[in-house]
């Protein structure tokens, strides 16, 4: 069995209520992969870059969303 720690999670790509509640779902992978199609659209920056880590748990704990990014079509 592995044992997951706070240290070992990618804080920036998993949805808030996995951080709180420690399960996940379909919910939370839908955010994860939106996350991860930000970086595409970023050409593979790193989300919140100017935050640290306590800044984005309570910017994300506040509702704060990732803005668009600029090779985003507005479609999407």
């Amino acid at each position: 069995m592995i044992s997951i720690t706070q240290e070992s999670l990618p804080i920036m790509w998993v949805a808030p209520e996995a951080l709180i509640s420690g399960k996940y779902s379909a919910k939370s992978d839908t955010w994860s992969y939106a996350v991860t199609i930000w970086e595409i659209f970023s050409v593979g920056r790193d989300p919140y870059t100017e935050k640290t880590l306590g800044e984005v748990l309570g910017a994300i704990a506040n509702g704060e969303q990732l803005g668009k990014p600029y090779f985003a079509p507005d479609d999407v």
